[in-house]
């Protein structure tokens, strides 16, 4: 039986072995016998040796085979589950990540920070966040990785800016960067992030209205977040939370109220933000009872 923990002489020679020293080169060979010592002595079931060979592969950026290791292994840990997510993540398969983190019978606060960063950096802060407000126990890394992911779109756009970089930013770059803002709470930089889109001639499509609709709601702007959101060709959940939230931080809690059956009335899912955004609305006019 021929077992996927063993790395065929053919995938050794496709491998690409990077130009080093030829002592470096030697060491590198010997590593890749490991599976073959593995099967001969009967390591293929035990779950840390598979382990260890899954991160191996991922690490080889052969996720093929790490895959194949992943899917044969008749046990898994949850350091299996998070080395197989991590890979993906690493590969910037983040469809498959997903699939995956979905699927970890118990996860654990590096499962919850792996994804969570993979959105982050990735620019999908709604994913990102709506994760975030999900997870069960947060730690310092948890906010670290949002932080870092959301610093480092706005670095990102910022490179984009620069007169060498011949890359024009279109509605959705707009959007990820003026969400990174308002995620960050860096106010001024997403109006100047605006300003330069008005001046560029960058069309405001739903996705980027939403966003500003967040931004302004935030800057204690309703009248403006409002404006913007009248004008969305389609209310979504992520828009009506965005302005729910916004009433509720500034103090018109029952302009949240309002909006919040608005949108249950037109049969719009309420998420994990839309019930921390009334909540707070609630609090600030004194009906927790209510709430």
């Amino acid at each position: 039986m021929v077992s996927t923990c063993m790395i065929t002489k053919k995938e050794r020679r496709e491998l690409k072995i990077p130009d080093t020293d030829i002592s470096c080169r030697q060491d590198i060979f010997q590593i890749l016998t490991v599976p073959d010592t593995v099967v001969k002595y009967g390591y293929c079931s035990d779950v840390y040796v598979q382990t260890s060979l899954l991160d191996f592969y991922s690490k080889l950026d052969d996720m093929e085979t790490a895959e194949k290791v992943f899917n044969d292994m008749p046990e898994k840990n949850v350091i299996s589950w998070n080395s197989i997510l991590f890979g993906f993540l690493k590969a910037g398969e983040l469809c498959k990540a997903r699939g995956i983190f979905d699927k970890i019978p118990i996860k654990d606060v590096v499962s919850w920070n792996s994804m969570i960063l993979g959105y982050a950096k990735a620019g999908d802060f709604e994913r990102a966040n709506h994760l975030f407000a999900q997870m069960p126990d947060r730690n310092s890394a948890s906010w670290n990785s949002m932080i870092s992911g959301l610093k480092e779109a706005l670095q990102l756009f910022n490179e984009m800016r620069k007169h060498n970089v011949n890359v024009q930013p279109d509605e959705m770059t707009f959007a990820c960067a003026i969400s990174a803002c308002s995620q960050l709470g860096d106010l001024e930089f997403g109006l100047w992030i605006e300003t330069y889109r008005s001046k560029i001639g960058v069309e405001l499509d739903d996705h980027l209205a939403t966003a500003l609709v967040d931004l302004y709601a935030k800057c204690g702007n309703i009248e403006k977040a409002y404006e913007l959101f009248h004008g969305l060709k389609k209310k979504d959940v992520v828009a009506y939370s965005a302005l729910i939230f916004g009433c509720g931080i500034n103090g018109k809690a029952f302009e949240a109220i309002r909006l919040f059956r608005e949108m249950t009335t037109a049969q719009i899912r309420p998420n994990s933000i839309t019930y921390s955004g009334i909540l707070t609305a609630y609090n600030h006019a004194g009906l927790v009872e209510e709430g």
